[in-house]
């Protein structure tokens, strides 16, 4: 059974005309294959060559208690030039 869609015809236009953007949440990328971004945040401290210490009892660095507390965002901006 096909199921059919009716799209305005601005949304259409919009498209067309390349001013259609989509603003998605958290977890969209969850299914594509792509990184969360706790996976995101340990790439680029990895590719930065700045370790972070997940294992240690206490986190020696700010960084590494920002993302253990899983706030990446903050543990990216602490992240060292």
């Amino acid at each position: 059974m096909a199921h059919s869609i009716d799209i305005p015809d601005e949304v259409e236009q919009a498209l067309q005309e390349g001013r259609l953007v989509f603003f998605c949440g958290a977890g969209i990328s969850r299914y594509t294959g792509l990184p969360d971004f706790k996976n995101l945040t340990k790439d680029a401290f990895r590719k930065c060559a700045t370790p972070l210490e997940e294992r240690r009892k206490y986190a020696a660095k700010p960084w590494d208690h920002a993302f253990r507390a899983g706030q990446y965002d903050k543990a990216l901006q602490l992240l060292p030039d």
